[in-house]
């Protein structure tokens, strides 16, 4: 049907764009993440923990956690 395949081309670059933004965040995280390592972070939690206390928030406002530092640190890879 026409008005799914028009719905289906939405979705798609609907996910496009939310997938160029996170890599856009993670890019701009990074140098602080790079910062928090460099200073003796070494675990997932302790990264989080450093952008919590330097006021740093997620993409969508709220606190860090590990598996939110894991998927900023896999789309830098």
């Amino acid at each position: 049907d026409r008005w799914e395949d028009i719905a289906a081309k939405g979705r798609k670059a609907g996910v496009a764009v939310r997938s160029q933004q996170a890599s856009a965040w993670a890019q701009d995280v990074w140098p602080v993440i790079e910062d928090l390592q460099q200073s003796g972070a070494t675990t997932l939690q302790q990264i989080a923990d450093g952008l919590n206390e330097r006021g740093i928030v997620t993409r969508r406002g709220g606190e860090w956690t590990p598996i939110q530092v894991s998927r900023v640190l896999t789309r830098i890879a």
